[in-house]
């Protein structure tokens, strides 16, 4: 290993960040951590292992943590990494009053490439991290092979299990780094009617090999039990290309599947109910059709927002008025979250659309209305892709 003191490196490092909790909604918080940690400029977040509920270490009178730990790629140089992760924690409430005490949240560099770095303020790999199961559980279920100080992680991993207690507190927590890195930028939402009897599944693969980016599986004439049945069969076609599904509406529908989320209208049930049930982890959307209603999504738990329509469109039952781009514009520029403009949208005002400065576009006609799915996907992409 080499020994440096926060010099540059040469291309992406991989990096182990250990991230911990026991004031408050630990594990909220800890998914803004993580979400805010992919924000960082010259940094992404490649995976994240299981949540852990773990027993208090030197001062024990204080709640149980909740501990994971993220693999990330990162040309920062350790310093760098530090004064962020410090920023992050000051951001979220950290309040440092004493040693191994209660914490809103708490992010460490475990281990920064091959690097050994010996500084007052910085030192990695992490000391005592091969004497916390806290670190070395959720470390060893990324990287069971990893080899610090002459152990592998994983027999590490299992002694120190033993020894402390660690709880498994989420089977998986993969979801955080799907919702982290969604691409909202051609957005399908399903319509069998427009199929007129043409089979959905194959008419949404050839979709997804077009470029389809996020499916929203939306039935409102059919029992539960087949809506249920269909989003089985299309979670299984979108985790085959590796693209989130949202439910429409239904969140009984969304946690039979453990879908990757949901899209909620006005006149669903109240977002904040929807975030509690769902879990931060989750995908929430949100149909809005002016900067209020924008407002009050950012405000209670929205995700990104569905704002519309932006064209007439035939697709709705009730008529709504166009919100038009300068409205689409509007709302973008008056929330932070995603924006994704829906209503009548197609290959020849997609470029319209994209001015707005939105992150997507949702579709349904444009794409389920074509007898090529792929060739109409392929083309949306294009155009919003396409440079001015």
């Amino acid at each position: 290993m080499n020994t440096l003191l926060g010099v540059d490196t040469m291309g992406p490092v991989r990096c182990y960040i250990g991230l911990g909790a026991n004031i408050g909604d630990s594990r909220a918080t800890i998914a803004e951590a993580l979400k805010r940690l992919n924000e960082l400029p010259n940094l992404t977040v490649d995976t994240v292992a299981p949540l852990y509920r773990s027993a208090p270490i030197g001062y024990t009178e204080q709640n149980y943590f909740i501990n994971t730990v993220a693999e990330v790629s990162t040309t920062l140089t350790p310093r760098q990494l530090l004064t962020a992760l410090q920023q992050i924690e000051n951001d979220l409430g950290r309040v440092r009053v004493m040693r191994w005490g209660p914490r809103t949240v708490d992010l460490d560099i475990l281990l920064y490439g091959e690097q050994t770095i010996l500084e007052p303020e910085l030192q990695v790999p992490h000391p005592r991290m091969t004497q916390r199961a806290f670190v070395m559980v959720p470390l060893a279920d990324l990287n069971p092979g990893l080899v610090i100080d002459g152990q592998k992680a994983q027999l590490l991993a299992r002694r120190l299990a033993e020894e402390q207690e660690i709880y498994a507190e989420q089977r998986r927590y993969k979801d955080v780094v799907k919702k982290m890195n969604c691409n909202y930028s051609l957005y399908l939402v399903t319509d069998r009617a427009i199929l007129e009897g043409r089979d959905l599944y194959h008419a949404v693969e050839a979709a997804l090999q077009g470029g389809v980016t996020l499916v929203q599986l939306r039935e409102k004439h059919t029992s539960s039990r087949d809506f249920y049945q269909i989003a089985l069969g299309l979670k299984d076609l979108t985790c085959k290309y590796q693209v989130p599904l949202l439910i429409n509406d239904r969140l009984d529908i969304a946690l039979a599947v453990d879908a990757d989320g949901i899209h909620i209208g006005q006149e669903d049930l109240p977002l904040q109910v929807v975030r509690e049930m769902l879990g931060p982890q989750k995908i929430v959307g949100y149909s809005v059709a002016n900067i209020e209603e924008a407002v009050y999504g950012e405000r209670n738990g929205a995700d990104y927002l569905g704002a519309g329509p932006v064209y007439a469109t035939q697709t709705k039952s009730t008529p709504i008025e166009p919100l038009g781009v300068e409205g689409l514009r509007s709302i973008k520029e008056a929330v932070s979250i995603p924006v994704v403009g829906i209503g009548g949208i197609n290959v020849r005002n997609v470029s319209q659309v994209r001015r707005s400065g939105v992150d997507g576009i949702s579709v349904v006609s444009a794409i389920l209305g074509s007898f090529n799915p792929a060739n109409a996907s392929r083309e949306l992409y294009t155009a919003w892709h396409k440079k001015d």
